[in-house]
């Protein structure tokens, strides 16, 4: 998944991985791979994952637990620099919970 952050000139991304564990990862980077955020890897496995961007300080990712019934998780992340300070579990990135699934 993927969108527009800041005017264009960066994109937020999130993905899982190819090989299992399917394990989900969100990151930024800007258009010219020059300066491009920490990678935040979700120690879950995915099954789809959507993301929006709330703001240029602000932006959500929600994946469904493949492992859990496909339950669907929201997660809210502040960009801070190159960081994303997500609130979740543990602020790994988990996220809640906002339907048992299946989704």
């Amino acid at each position: 998944a993927m969108a527009p952050l800041e005017e264009d000139s960066m994109v937020l991304i999130a993905w899982k991985r190819g090989t299992l564990p399917y394990t989900g990862h969100v990151q930024w980077f800007s258009l010219d791979l020059e300066d491009n955020g920490k990678m935040l890897t979700v120690e879950v496995e995915w099954g789809c994952v959507a993301v929006a961007v709330m703001s240029s300080e602000y932006i959500t990712y929600t994946y469904t637990d493949a492992r859990r019934n496909n339950a669907a998780h929201i997660v809210l992340c502040g960009v801070e620099g190159e960081n994303l300070n997500c609130r979740g579990k543990r602020q790994s990135g988990v996220g809640e919970m906002f339907h048992p699934g299946p989704v």
